[in-house]
């Protein structure tokens, strides 16, 4: 049996183990719990984040597939989304021992990411200087803006430990207002900040890798990010490397990166998120990595999930985020987002689109707010249009 942990909040724990969860981040925690459950094998176990039980599963799921904090079984191989030290301690001594915690910090920080963030451009090859560039204090702060490119010299600085595009500070030139002033101060003491160029992103992908403990890897699919109006995640369309249409050179640089993530040390499931663009002056390029996650991902799951659906069929992993409902419902009279998704679908004649659902419809007695759909059909464009009609109405609506 394997314990499957969905501790999304990974990255905040990297950057302080104390790190404690405020009442919405918790209830996003617990909403999105259930979707490790992809990854299941018979016997295994999701390990809920809170007390809280999901209700209303979806048919492939069953209530006893899941246990609490409290039930946690003292066997198991522990699964976690990313290992941190609570879940070293957690570990059960089955399987492998997990990666050694120092290499996992490394290969999530945004240090080891500058050694390795590579342009690809495309009437010209590999560009001759990294994207951005870390630094440690003020006055390499001071050099990186002042190398950014010619104006508009917009830039993008990131703590040492961030994801899903969270907790950036967004500016351009030189002077700083006392907000941004502060931000930067902090994470400087916290560890450091990357600074790169603001690009206009056409469009992004992530290439999943599987690295074991012997340092070997396997490229063993591809997603394509889906954001919504506001640039925030939405989901993932499942495609393989060819479909992306990379050059061999950026391919080639990615499984090396994958490597040596493998050669510092960690090992376990290695996401690389990559994003064609523009840059001021209407260039194109290849970033080659501008994340790396050493630990599970969404898009992972999205490769995961497609066990779901019709194997002939393209597949669309998509959350949607619903607007607030009346929490004084019973479970039974909780509405189901994929009910509702299929009534607009018709609507708008998109036929040809399948939906499963992958979320409960309520966590304890409170409705989740956001639901996981696996969209899946043969028309690629249709399962698009159909994801962007579902956001746009059920944010509205519900």
């Amino acid at each position: 049996m394997r314990l499957l942990l969905p501790n999304f909040q990974f990255e905040d724990t990297l950057r302080n183990p104390a790190f404690c969860p405020g009442g919405q981040t918790v209830a996003a925690l617990e909403d999105l719990a259930s979707t490790m459950a992809v990854l299941a094998e018979p016997n295994d176990r999701v390990l809920l984040p809170t007390e809280q039980r999901p209700a209303g599963l979806p048919d492939w799921l069953a209530v006893d597939q899941f246990v609490t904090a409290g039930q946690r079984p003292v066997s198991g191989r522990l699964l976690p989304w990313g290992w941190t030290q609570e879940c070293r301690r957690w570990h059960s001594g089955e399987g492998p021992a997990p990666p050694d915690q120092i290499d996992v910090q490394c290969v999530n920080s945004r240090e080891f990411l500058a050694r390795h963030d590579r342009v690809w451009l495309m009437d010209g090859g590999w560009q001759e200087q990294p994207f951005g560039r870390f630094c440690r204090t003020e006055s390499e702060w001071a050099e990186a803006i002042d190398q950014m490119p010619a104006a508009p010299s917009r830039w993008c600085a990131k703590p040492q430990y961030s994801h899903a595009g969270r907790n950036r500070l967004l500016g351009s030139g030189s002077t700083l207002n006392d907000q941004q002033r502060g931000w930067r101060n902090r994470q400087l003491q916290a560890g450091g900040v990357y600074v790169e160029p603001w690009r206009q992103i056409t469009q992004e992908w992530s290439l999943h890798f599987d690295v074991t403990p012997e340092g070997d890897m396997a490229l063993i699919g591809a997603t394509e990010l889906i954001n919504d109006k506001m640039g925030r995640y939405a989901g993932n369309l499942v495609c393989s490397p060819e479909e992306l249409q990379l050059p061999d050179e950026v391919l080639i640089s990615a499984r090396q990166l994958a490597r040596e993530c493998g050669q510092a040390g960690y090992w376990g499931p290695l996401g690389l998120d990559g994003f064609r663009f523009r840059d001021a002056n209407g260039n194109a390029g290849i970033r080659i990595c501008n994340d790396i996650n050493a630990r599970y991902s969404m898009g992972r799951l999205a490769l995961a999930g497609r066990r779901l659906c019709q194997p002939v069929d393209r597949v669309l992993w998509c959350q949607i985020r619903t607007a607030a409902k009346d929490v004084s419902k019973q479970d039974s009279e909780f509405s189901d987002p994929s009910e509702t998704a299929r009534m607009l679908l018709a609507t708008y004649d998109l036929k040809g689109v399948r939906i499963t659902r992958v979320s409960p419809l309520a966590m304890g007695s409170r409705p989740v707010r956001t639901t996981t759909l696996l969209l899946s059909g043969n028309c690629l464009n249709r399962l698009k249009t159909a994801e962007r009609t579902l956001r746009e109405h059920l944010a509205q609506h519900g």
